[in-house]
């Protein structure tokens, strides 16, 4: 499945319940599903389409989905690029990308700008961009709209990690691996249309997509972390008054937070760094609260593994390859994991080998 398809599976059956939700702000599914259908015309419109990457250097919001669901149906390649992040290390990941284009919003938009170089800066709240916006046809993208067919094989998103020399590494996901990853840990962490699964990890940490596929996908309302807010108090407010559900995030961000008073909170998934046991004692209730680990490099598709559901005084482990994923294969170059099969990469100018997540059979 490629990713606008996931993404837009649940507008037909979930069409007017709350899809996204940030403070006093929300959308339903249809809502989400036609404003960016516009953004995603107005990108077609000035010919950006499969096999151009267009930076997003949005804060996490209501906006910055709305832009995520509309480059990914214009069939472009979603770059998410932190604007809080030091200058020189923007300017390398816009260049580096080769984007056509960036996207941002007026807050940042001066930051962004200086750090684009040639790459054209287009502002998403400024009222004549928003006026041209608005005049566009609602109705779903299709594949006859987009300027070039869009291939399992083409990139989804482009990720930057530290890379280990710490100079930042773009590594492209395609579509090929991206729904099936999505489908197993949805059904694996028990999110449906009854969840609300809350948006908190940076757009630059890949578990964010995680955050937004299985939410989305189950027609589930995704709720949207203010951009300021990672940890602490602050975040276990937003858990609280939100009710959240489902949350993903990073041990150290969990650890931060007290679980007293979070009573609707279900499922915890932890990923992207190592913890203690009394991690696991402090946030697991079985029977009413269930605790996962989770790993797996960027390059492989968000992750390789998931654990069965950790419970306190039990062994951490990081568990088994997800679901449906069971065939191995010849690594060439490329992450050792069983899960994952090595391809050249399909993106212009780049050396480096890509993986794709291959499915049993």
């Amino acid at each position: 499945m490629l990713l606008p398809q996931l993404l837009v599976s649940a507008v037909e059956s979930a069409g007017d319940a709350v899809a996204v939700v940030e403070g006093s702000r929300s959308l339903s599914y249809r809502e989400l599903d036609a404003v960016s259908s516009r953004w995603a015309r107005w990108l077609i419109g000035r010919g950006v389409g499969p096999g151009d990457a267009v930076v997003v250097a949005v804060p996490r919001s209501l906006e910055s989905v709305v832009v995520l669901w509309a480059v990914a149906k214009s069939g472009a390649t979603f770059v998410p690029v932190d604007p809080g992040y030091p200058a020189e290390r923007v300017q390398f990941m816009v260049a580096d990308s080769g984007a056509v284009l960036a996207l941002t919003v007026a807050s940042v938009a001066q930051v962004v700008a200086g750090s684009a170089g040639s790459v054209p800066v287009v502002v998403v709240d400024e009222v004549s961009v928003a006026a041209q916006v608005r005049g566009l046809s609602s109705r779903p993208v299709s594949y006859a709209d987009r300027v070039r067919s869009l291939e399992p094989s083409d990139a989804a998103w482009m990720i930057y990690t530290s890379g280990s020399t710490g100079r930042p590494k773009g590594v492209v996901v395609s579509h090929a691996g991206v729904g099936g990853v999505i489908a197993a840990e949805r059904e694996h962490f028990g999110v449906d249309g009854s969840s609300r699964v809350l948006h908190v990890c940076s757009p630059s940490f890949d578990v964010s997509l995680l955050e937004l596929g299985v939410g989305f996908s189950a027609g589930a309302t995704v709720v949207v972390a203010p951009a300021g807010v990672g940890g602490g108090p602050d975040l276990a407010d937003v858990i609280a008054s939100q009710s959240v559900s489902h949350v993903f995030m990073t041990p150290g961000a969990l650890g931060s937070m007290d679980p007293a008073g979070l009573d609707a909170l279900r499922v915890v998934v932890v990923a992207g760094e190592s913890f203690t046991p009394d991690l696991v004692r402090r946030w697991s209730v079985p029977g009413r609260r269930r605790f996962f680990n989770a790993y797996g490099p960027t390059e492989t598709t968000i992750l390789a593994t998931s654990s069965a559901e950790l419970v306190p005084d039990a062994p951490v482990v990081i568990g088994s390859a997800i679901a449906g994923w069971g065939r191995s294969c010849s690594m060439s170059g490329c992450v050792r994991c069983p899960r994952v099969w090595s391809v050249s990469c399909m993106w212009p100018g780049r050396r480096w080998r890509g993986v794709i997540t291959v499915g049993s059979g």
